[in-house]
């Protein structure tokens, strides 16, 4: 756990919330944990910072323009076998695509719903007195 030194809270974070991990390592998670308690406040901000906005393994911006080189490549080529290999690649493009704008759209609709129930909480509150109840 030498490496808990001098290591942000996000940079914590990141490491136990990166796509590739394929499960949890737990000297990551411990280090993570060890740091939300040195800094609360901030950790506080910086998980509803992540919560709001899209996660690393929804927007993979390198994977996208390697497809769209590849797929360049693809559709220059006269070899049939090339075109539908690209025409494979252009329908999993948007298949991804589609599965990014779906979970951006769950994540926002219960977002939403909270701001609405705020603001219908705020105008009930407007009238309320508490000489009066």
């Amino acid at each position: 756990m030498a490496e808990a030194e001098g290591e942000s809270l996000e940079s914590w974070l990141n490491k136990v919330t990166y796509p590739s991990n394929g499960q949890e390592d737990w000297e990551y998670i411990i280090g993570f944990c060890d740091q939300i308690n040195k800094e609360l406040e901030g950790a506080v901000r910086l998980l509803a910072h992540k919560i709001q906005y899209p996660q690393e393994w929804e927007n993979p911006i390198f994977d996208e323009e390697e497809k769209s080189k590849l797929l360049a490549e693809l559709l220059k080529s006269k070899n049939p076998d090339d075109l539908q290999e690209a025409n494979k690649l252009m329908n999993s493009m948007v298949k991804e695509d589609e599965a990014r704008i779906q979970k951006v759209t769950k994540r926002q609709h219960p977002l939403g719903e909270v701001n609405n129930n705020v603001k219908l909480l705020n105008e009930m509150l407007v009238p309320y007195s508490k000489e009066d109840s």
